[in-house]
């Protein structure tokens, strides 16, 4: 390891064990990617040279963009970047890979998602679940992962304090209809969307969706109560990303539309959002508004008296309505 390096790299670490050690043994996430982005730099291994820049967000740390030019003897280029939220990484996946060509630190996400926004030459190709940094040699390797050891959990923190249901300082059903809105699925399609809450019944949504592709509108029309929040889930297919879920016992209590025509019960939901922080923080809101949507349920629920009041509450329930269209 060049001595220069190797002498900035101990320093960063060190600093950041005694800010960690001042600060409850919380460790300081800006000192830990500063030394990353020292650590992580040029390698030349026998057939290439990579030029590598390891680079947090100043206003969220925790997203970091790893950007690698790879050169080869020809001098032809190729630039990669990866965007992740280094708290997705798994610090127990980190691994050093010695071959005779190269030296690498590969780590994947937690439960192997596919969470990581990859690029080549300036365009978005898909998510990745693994980021691989080149090192030159075993030393560099080993600093590299302790810097990135240490530097995960910190990041997990700082996203959460930002990102969790308790950071949201509105109501969260006025946070759930504007953020669900237009979404790219893929290069060439987006989703127009757009919700609304019953204000006589709170914890009724009405969610519309239709795709720049198709002339066709869809609704879905359901109680927030009738979701099951275990099912809750972010997804990431192809380039969409979208939370989904269904309801208690898998029941079709969610009334599906075509152009304003009931068309259908279903026993499961999706939206589109437009990336990771969201997806996840959307599933966590919709998670705490079924407990929200189950009491509004049981407050709304009259409660008989005796035998003779719940006869004539249920004759009550009898009266028509009309159907066949969103309520």
């Amino acid at each position: 390891m060049n001595p220069i390096k190797a002498i900035a790299i101990s320093a960063f670490f060190c600093l950041s064990i005694q800010i960690a050690n001042a600060q409850d043994k919380t460790p300081n996430l800006d000192s830990l990617t500063q030394a990353l982005n020292t650590a992580i730099t040029a390698v030349e291994t026998a057939k290439e040279v990579y030029q590598q820049n390891f680079e947090a967000d100043a206003s969220r740390p925790w997203a970091i963009n790893l950007t690698i030019v790879e050169t080869d003897r020809k001098a032809r280029e190729t630039t990669y970047r990866y965007a992740f939220n280094l708290g997705d990484l798994d610090r127990y996946t980190i691994s050093i890979e010695d071959s005779k060509k190269e030296l690498t630190l590969e780590v994947k996400t937690k439960n192997k998602k596919d969470l990581i926004k990859y690029y080549e030459e300036g365009e978005f190709d898909g998510y990745t679940d693994e980021i691989k940094i080149w090192a030159t040699d075993i030393d560099e390797a080993r600093a590299i992962e302790k810097l990135m050891d240490a530097a995960i959990p910190p990041a997990e923190i700082a996203w959460s304090a930002q990102y969790r249901v308790e950071a949201i300082d509105t109501d969260l059903r006025k946070w759930l209809v504007s953020n669900i809105k237009e979404t790219t699925v893929e290069e060439d399609e987006a989703i127009r969307q757009a919700a609304e809450f019953d204000e006589n019944r709170k914890d009724q949504i009405l969610i519309h969706q239709k795709s720049s592709k198709d002339a066709t509108s869809t609704a879905m029309q359901f109680s927030l109560a009738d979701l099951d929040p275990t099912s809750l889930q972010f997804e990431i297919k192809n380039e969409a990303l979208f939370v989904e879920g269904q309801t208690r016992k898998k029941t079709d209590y969610i009334e599906y539309y075509e152009n304003d025509v009931l068309d259908d019960m279903k026993d499961e939901f999706r939206v589109y959002v437009p990336d990771v922080d969201l997806g996840r923080q959307m599933a966590s809101v919709l998670d705490t508004l079924i407990r929200f949507g189950r009491q509004e349920v049981e407050n709304r629920l009259p409660v008989p008296a005796d035998y003779d009041d719940a006869v004539a509450l249920f004759e009550s329930a009898l009266n028509s309505f009309p159907a066949g269209q969103p309520k």
